[in-house]
């Protein structure tokens, strides 16, 4: 009963669900509109709590320029439990950022998603497109993250393994928004949505290394992470 409910959740995750030059991406799966100056990397672990029991969540997180405008990113999680199987999934993704107004950017994007939950049922492959969208002010950045199209494949389905239509509600469940404040000298905080997910953030510097804490809940489903990040400059 456990497994099934961790495979639910995964499924749900990979289903709904970046880092830059001075700090993570804001958002937790979909790429962003946030300017990526040079190549970064994000490493994260922690515990995820269901009403049946406990297990541990790890996360990484790679992102770089390829040019001026257009970046890519890798992301890496998964779950863990004592005599379960392992749930994991596999993001890939390229934007392309560009600048509106002084405040205003856009990146449209494309993507795809692989979800493993361990079974010949549980291999999901997904690809879709949308944009992302950011809103800058004195102390504030505002993102919102949203897919458009896409399409599923349940990969080693043993009758049915062809593409479908990522419904209305697969679309939904992916998107993220939240405000950021940054009006504080090395401290950022986020308030945000990520499909029906409440998601909290917090990045900071201790002792020149860049660290990051996060929570998310939707009830009775929740998670935290500790991370550090990395960055390589030119």
């Amino acid at each position: 009963m456990f497994s099934s409910c961790i495979r639910s959740f995964s499924l749900f995750i990979a289903a709904s669900w970046g880092a830059t030059a001075v700090a993570s991406g804001p958002t937790w799966a979909l790429p962003h509109a946030e300017r990526v100056h040079q190549p970064s990397l994000e490493v994260n672990a922690g515990y995820a709590q269901f009403p049946q029991g406990g297990l541990a969540l790890g996360r990484v997180d790679l992102e770089a320029p390829v040019t001026k405008n257009l970046s890519g990113a890798l992301i890496a999680h998964q779950w863990m439990a004592l005599g379960q199987l392992n749930q994991r999934f596999f993001i890939g993704s390229l934007r392309y950022r560009m600048d509106l107004t002084a405040q205003l950017a856009i990146a449209p994007f494309v993507q795809s998603v692989y979800f493993d939950g361990g079974g010949a049922l549980d291999r999901r492959l997904s690809a879709r497109t949308g944009l992302a969208v950011q809103r800058s002010g004195k102390n504030w950045l505002w993102d919102l993250s949203i897919p458009v199209i896409g399409a599923k494949s349940f990969t080693t389905h043993p009758t049915d393994s062809s593409w479908s239509l990522l419904g209305v509600l697969d679309l939904l469940l992916a998107t993220e928004t939240g405000i950021t404040w940054v009006g504080w000298r090395n401290h950022r905080v986020r308030l945000g949505l990520a499909g029906t997910l409440m998601r909290l953030s917090y990045e900071t510097t201790l002792k020149k290394q860049r660290v990051n804490a996060q929570v998310a809940t939707m009830g009775s489903h929740s998670f935290a992470l500790l991370g550090w990040q990395k960055s390589w400059g030119k």
